[in-house]
């Protein structure tokens, strides 16, 4: 099995856009509107919602 990593997108604001797009394509709703999720939560306004992602050695996410 390939080893996979556990993002908490708060803590590591670099794949925001890639998780918003990500989860825009799968979800077919507005990448914008999981990128402004997902800014709020990189500045930890709130504690609700987190976002994480998983990825692979290749840093492509597989899930989310």
């Amino acid at each position: 099995m390939e080893p996979i990593t556990l993002i908490k997108i708060s803590e590591h604001h670099k794949y925001i856009e890639m998780a918003a797009n990500w989860f825009s394509q799968k979800w077919q709703i507005p990448q914008a509107a999981y990128l402004e999720s997902m800014q709020e939560c990189a500045l930890q306004k709130t504690p609700i919602p987190q976002w994480y992602i998983i990825v692979n050695t290749k840093q492509e996410i597989i899930a989310g």
